[in-house]
């Protein structure tokens, strides 16, 4: 999703919006990804973990594999991408996975949550300095998530979407501090 995209959908979440026609970039504020980690960790789409977190309907088998075929394709996408060096093209599959991981908990309101939440994300990625050095690591990450998602390893897949969420939350402030 391109920047003015993701303006046009958090002008009212106090994101400024942009002026028709100008090419200008609000700056996130660093308060704001604290707040935005701590909404994007609510949202624990592990079926089978012992504390599922948000939980809606259970998925049918179908809609379950359709979700995690997803989550595979935005994996694969990234690496496909990365692979070529167009790095700003893996942080869109990156927001791609997480939102269908979260397709996994299986309610239309965490799906829009999410949306509104990743739209807000892609501006904090503007902030970071490299898009190489920001998502790179997640790579392995995302792979490793979506193959123990497909084991059913629940337990472990949630242990691994929290340290990466908190590890992601602590890049993104020490890239705000330093900037600063």
């Amino acid at each position: 999703m391109p920047c003015r995209q993701g303006l046009a959908q958090h002008d009212a979440r106090g994101v400024p919006p942009a002026r028709p026609g100008a090419a200008a970039r609000p700056r996130v504020q660093p308060r704001r990804v604290r707040p935005a980690g701590r909404r994007r960790r609510a949202v624990r789409p592990v079926p089978g973990a012992a504390d599922p977190g948000v939980r809606g309907r259970p998925l049918r088998p179908r809609a379950e594999r359709d979700a995690l075929d997803r989550v595979r394709a935005a994996v694969e996408d990234g690496e496909a991408a990365a692979a070529a060096a167009r790095w700003p093209d893996v942080g869109t599959a990156d927001i791609r996975f997480h939102r269908a991981v979260a397709a996994l908990v299986g309610s239309p309101r965490v799906d829009e949550m999410i949306r509104h939440l990743m739209a807000e994300m892609r501006l904090v990625f503007h902030e970071m300095g490299s898009p190489r050095e920001f998502h790179e690591p997640y790579l392995a990450r995302n792979r490793r998530m979506y193959d123990l998602l497909a084991a059913a390893d629940y337990d472990a897949a949630e242990r691994e979407l929290r340290s990466y969420l908190d590890d992601a939350e602590a890049q993104l402030m020490k890239a705000y501090r330093d900037k600063d």
